[in-house]
């Protein structure tokens, strides 16, 4: 057996296969020295995270004996980047950092219920999490205020430090992503997360990984009725619940590969946003949604303009609005009035609306006289048709319901 120091260590071959390889044989072959003679040996049966380990013991002890001239930086970099080439696991990032600054390392992510630490000497240890009042270098893993890791240097911190912290998180962010991915999707599972406002920035950033999105693709959210458009096993959809019942909610991502998909027979379409910003978009075109009608059955919401922010005063509004109850009593009392109405708040004439009635204009001046009374107020100059149209949405607002 060979004996202590470094002529006795373990070392993969330079040449040949490499480490992935390597751990993969039946009989793993590595090369040790003896009295400066290299033999050759063969490991004997080990899981594949020992052979990792001594993997990452050698890389240590080699990275030690490159050109002094080369960075202390760059040996970080090119040690965690083995760890994730060589698919290593949460224990073995920490242990890596560990080993590189001489301090325990650990990690929590309540969010995946990920609480881990590894103390200086390599050994795996418990730990209660990160205390607010903590004295020691710390990296937010990017995804919640309270998912980090952290290295346990008391005093000065050593110049590699913050790299080495910085490597950490990017390596464990991509093992778990990566065990993520592996997951079965639930697509409308992902759909409902990217949508939800309240839902933390990090956990909007996992469903779109795991969609195949990335936080600065852009996207776009068409609200339709549950039942209007039948959703394919592919497509980016979800019925969400709405203050106004079940809405399904379809996301469409930009692309030049494939064209753009014409909008269901009733819908609204959510302005073009970056994918970490889909709530807007969604919330929009809900909106849009709620003010279609007979005449206008497809809206996009980023031609309402203020007519969006009229939607948060009417859904806060405690009572019954009068202008909708009025007009709810004329559109009950004459089949004609709604389409009049909408037809009169539209054009500029009476003749004009009447074209669009498809009736003689003198029918629609009978009709106009007759709902003037009722309202009480004119329905041929600006304001009034204004006013008129802006009862219409809020009668939308109120009274359009989905599911």
């Amino acid at each position: 057996m060979p004996g202590p120091g470094r002529a006795g260590r373990l070392r993969p071959r330079t040449s040949g296969p490499s480490f992935q390889g390597l751990v993969s044989q039946t009989e793993p072959v590595v090369m040790v020295s003896t009295a400066g003679t290299p033999q050759r040996t063969v490991m004997p049966h080990l899981p594949i995270a020992r052979y990792l380990e001594i993997f990452m013991e050698e890389l240590v002890g080699r990275l030690t004996t490159l050109d002094p001239d080369a960075s202390a930086s760059l040996k970080v970099i090119v040690y965690f980047d083995s760890l994730v080439d060589g698919h290593a696991g949460i224990e073995a990032f920490l242990r890596g950092a560990a080993i590189l600054t001489g301090s325990a390392a650990g990690v929590v992510y309540p969010g995946r219920r990920i609480k881990m630490r590894v103390d200086e000497t390599g050994n795996r240890t418990a730990t209660s999490g990160l205390a607010a009042d903590h004295p020691w270098p710390a990296q937010s893993l990017g995804y919640a205020d309270d998912a980090w890791v952290w290295i346990e240097r008391m005093g000065t911190p050593h110049a590699n430090d913050a790299m080495v912290l910085e490597r950490l998180a990017w390596g464990l962010r991509m093992t778990i992503e990566r065990s993520e991915s592996a997951i079965p999707v639930d697509r409308g599972a992902g759909v409902e997360i990217l949508l939800d406002a309240s839902a933390l920035p990090g956990e909007r950033h996992r469903a779109g990984v795991r969609l195949h999105l990335a936080d600065t693709d852009t996207a776009r959210v068409v609200a339709v009725p549950p039942d209007d458009a039948p959703s394919s096993a592919r497509s980016l959809s979800t019925v969400m619940p709405t203050p106004v019942g079940p809405v399904k909610a379809i996301v469409e991502v930009a692309s030049a590969r494939r064209p753009a998909v014409p909008p269901p027979p009733r819908a609204g379409v959510g302005p073009w946003v970056q994918v970490r910003e889909l709530p807007e978009s969604w919330r929009a075109a809900v909106v849009a949604l709620r003010l279609t009608g007979a005449s206008t059955p497809v809206l996009m919401a980023d031609e309402l303009g203020p007519l969006l922010v009229l939607a948060a005063g009417v859904d806060a509004q405690p009572g019954p609005i009068p202008e909708v109850e009025l007009l709810d009593s004329v559109t009950s009392t004459w089949p004609w009035a709604a389409s009049t109405l909408e037809a009169l708040s539209a054009h500029d004439s009476v003749r004009a609306a009447a074209q669009e009635l498809n009736v003689h204009h003198s029918t629609v001046q009978a009709r106009c006289e007759q709902l003037e009374d009722v309202v009480g107020f004119s329905l041929r100059n600006q304001a009034g048709r204004t006013r008129i149209a802006l009862g219409l949405r809020l009668q939308r607002l109120v009274h359009n319901r989905f599911g």
